[in-house]
């Protein structure tokens, strides 16, 4: 995807963000909440053409919106969604070359833009370590006492006859 078709998406949705922004405003200003009080907002509560059940939110408001609105996820919204996992994966591949040249000692050009690099240490926990300092039984108990994380992950990928029917 060209550099100007991601300069021309990124400025769409920052202009449909500031128009969600705009209108949540103006009703909160008329004494309203988002939406129709007292049922769940409709595609017209938001009364333009980029925002709809069948497309991308924007913040957690707009996805509150969606999940209590849409029944189906739209095509477009899947396709969306895939050209910008494509935007993100070459963004870290770009990142990763930004690091590599900086810690190589390239210096930065000149002009409205500065970067610099800060480290910061973490440490992990694996299982394995934590059970040979201090015994499986200890980990385990550990374990039973900690609130589980959860992590959901959405697949997209092409359909197959069968999966049309999920």
């Amino acid at each position: 995807m060209s550099d100007q078709l991601l300069a021309t998406n990124l400025k769409a949705l920052r202009e449909l963000t500031e128009r969600i922004r705009i209108q949540r405003d103006a009703q909160r200003a008329a004494g309203q909440a988002p939406g129709n009080v007292g049922s769940p907002p409709t595609v017209e509560d938001y009364n333009g053409p980029s925002l709809t059940c069948q497309s991308a939110p924007v913040d957690a408001q707009d996805r509150a919106h969606v999940r209590s609105c849409a029944s189906v996820v739209g095509q477009e919204m899947l396709r969306e969604y895939q050209r910008l996992q494509e935007f993100q994966r070459r963004r870290e591949a770009m990142r990763e070359s930004i690091v590599e040249m900086i810690e190589g000692g390239a210096a930065i050009e000149p002009g409205m833009l500065s970067a610099h690099l800060r480290s910061t240490e973490q440490r992990r926990f694996s299982a394995e370590q934590l059970e040979r300092l201090f015994g499986a039984e200890q980990v385990e108990r550990l374990r039973m006492r900690l609130q589980p994380i959860v992590v959901v992950q959405l697949i997209v990928e092409p359909s197959t006859p069968r999966s049309r029917h999920r």
